[in-house]
């Protein structure tokens, strides 16, 4: 169906098309008016100004160019910055009466305390009812560590093979820094790839156990950083670690880092990386 202008006579395929042309046709003795409440359609309020106002944040003054409408209905924009806006958002935000909704759920749920005593280490502590026997993180890991080394030890699981000794297992020299086990290896192979300066500690820190002084070395030198790996976490070490606050402690879970990068880099069998020639 053809679309024809019936001023011009001139022809188009759509009605959309016909319309556009109808408004600019300049056969069409309707042109002014027909712009105009077009104009006043699009914009119902084009008195357009430009004006100063303050960032209700900051107080800092910025220019807007606003109509009276959206100035008086506060469709506007009252922030000088994206920053300031979302500062103003969170500062509006009413957080009391949502920590009080918060703290009303609560206790609503009768939730009831009770004193325990910790099976590791025997201190008394006050807990959520059922929330486990123990008064931290590091006990409940260390009472996990004795039972599987008492169940280990019933069972008469582990130990080293006697066809091996301790230095052929382990024990090993990574271009020229002595390691004593796969994670010790792991870390150093870390450091040297990334550029990072370490070099084996060979003096002794003292600390105090169960009434003696004892000496204690560290195990690496990182950038004028004593630095320790531990497997587990014994009552001995825990005495290392509380008394030498100059030393850093890589545990089982913090070495996992170094030991991902050096699997994903050369595998997981990077022990063979030690010096075939220097053990």
């Amino acid at each position: 169906m053809k679309h024809i202008c019936r001023f011009c006579g001139k022809t188009f395929e759509t009605g959309t098309s016909l319309g556009a042309h109808t408004l600019s046709c300049i056969y069409n003795p309707n042109k002014n008016n027909m712009e105009k409440k077009r104009r006043e359609t699009r914009f119902r309020n084009i008195n357009m100004i430009e004006r100063t106002l303050n960032c209700e944040c900051c107080g800092k003054e910025f220019t807007l160019t606003c109509s009276d409408n959206e100035f008086h209905n506060n469709k506007r924009k009252k922030c000088c910055s994206a920053s300031c806006s979302h500062k103003l958002a969170v500062l509006k935000c009413d957080t009391e009466s949502k920590n009080k909704k918060i703290r009303e759920y609560w206790s609503n749920k009768n939730i009831t305390y009770k004193k325990y005593t910790c099976e590791y280490c025997g201190k008394e502590f006050t807990r959520k009812e059922h929330r486990g026997k123990y008064c931290s993180d590091e006990c409940s890991s260390m009472s996990r560590s004795k039972k599987l080394s008492e169940s280990a030890i019933k069972r008469k699981l582990g130990g080293l093979n006697p066809l091996t000794t301790y230095k052929s297992f382990k024990q090993g020299i990574y271009k020229g820094i002595k390691c004593d086990s796969s994670w010790e290896l792991a870390f150093v192979i870390y450091c040297i790839d990334n550029n990072i300066k370490i070099e084996r500690y060979d003096k002794s820190l003292q600390y105090t156990f169960n009434g003696k002084i004892c000496n204690f070395y560290p195990d690496f030198l990182v950038e004028n950083e004593l630095v320790e790996i531990k497997g587990f976490w014994t009552k001995r070490n825990i005495a290392k670690r509380e008394q030498c606050k100059n030393v850093k402690f890589i545990d089982k879970f913090s070495i996992k880092k170094y030991i991902d990068y050096v699997e994903l880099k050369y595998g997981k069998d990077f022990i063979k990386m030690y010096n075939a020639d220097v053990v």
